[in-house]
């Protein structure tokens, strides 16, 4: 009888693992409406515009409506005051972009940044249908990308999460080498076409493009719609003193360093330093929130941590 092996849920990602992440989405929430705790609190206008409201009818002012819904320019013309009604959206489209390169399949933790892109997306998106908005996602790969449309059908959101788990579980190391990989900033610039307005997009990734490459896109897209930015990191890519010795490979070739000659470990450090911290200050001048998620600790832990425990 051939025995299936067991896949290693820190290195490879399963549906079930996704499925009981369900049970885990409380204690949190991306509406404009934020806990003390939450990095989306205390900026200069909401960062997140939660449902919008819906132009209903316009009628004559009755005693107890809201001064502040009084049409004034349709009150000049009528002689007596007139107020616009509102009803709120049922809705709000969220679009969460998962990043499944070759890149992300790193960890020296706990978790691949990989698993936990995936496992970050799925909670996100389980808090968002609990709280009535469609989901969808477009998941990215080394050679292909798949968009999934914003759905309420707990039967398509499943098969979402088939194929997150699908692109999680091809690893090509090769594939960067015989084709030209997409591109994040590729990808947003054909995003800019089908996000038109009112969406919340979540950008889960590690951000290993060239900032100059997304961030035209980026800024387009956030003159309409919300982003929040999820930054996937492992902690050896920021801080390589814990190793005596490096291999570095490309999947054809290695190359054996040591950390410590020449104050490699220093400069590493600094470089990488240098450029989390441009990172943060583009994004914040953009008015684009950068939430960041270690492969060391429990994802909804550390939702919970950016966004506020209820």
């Amino acid at each position: 009888m051939k025995t299936v092996k067991a896949i290693d849920e820190r290195i490879q990602i399963t549906l079930k693992q996704l499925m009981r992440l369900k049970h885990d989405a409380h204690g949190f929430s991306f509406l404009s409406n934020q806990p003390l705790k939450s990095k989306l609190m205390g900026r200069k206008r909401s960062t997140i515009r939660g449902r919008g409201l819906d132009f209903s009818e316009l009628r004559d002012y009755r005693p107890g409506d809201d001064i502040r819904n009084v049409d004034w320019r349709v009150t000049n013309r009528m002689g007596k005051p007139y107020v616009r009604l509102y009803c709120e959206e049922k809705d709000r489209p969220v679009m969460i972009i998962v990043d499944q390169r070759s890149n992300m399949h790193f960890g020296s933790q706990w978790k691949m940044k990989s698993v936990l892109a995936a496992e970050l997306s799925a909670l996100i998106a389980w808090k968002a249908l609990d709280e009535g908005d469609r989901v969808g996602f477009i998941i990215l790969s080394d050679q292909r990308y798949i968009e999934c449309e914003p759905t309420r059908s707990h039967t398509k959101f499943q098969q979402y999460l088939a194929l997150i788990v699908k692109f999680n579980q091809i690893i090509n190391s090769n594939s960067a080498q015989t084709n030209k990989p997409i591109s994040m900033a590729g990808l947003l610039k054909k995003a800019e076409k089908f996000i038109t307005h009112d969406y919340l997009l979540i950008v889960i990734s590690d951000f290993i493009d060239p900032q100059a490459s997304i961030i035209p896109s980026l800024a387009k897209l956030t003159q309409h719609n919300d982003i929040i930015a999820c930054y996937v990191y492992d902690q050896l890519e920021h801080d390589i003193r814990p190793l005596e010795n490096l291999v570095l490979g490309d999947g054809e070739y290695q190359l054996q360093l040591s950390a410590n000659k020449k104050g490699l470990t220093e400069k590493f450090n600094h470089y990488t330093e240098q450029k989390l911290s441009n990172m943060q200050t583009t994004f914040a001048k953009h008015n684009i929130p950068l939430l960041s998620f270690s492969t060391e600790f429990n994802v909804a832990g550390q939702v919970r941590k950016h966004l506020g425990a209820a």
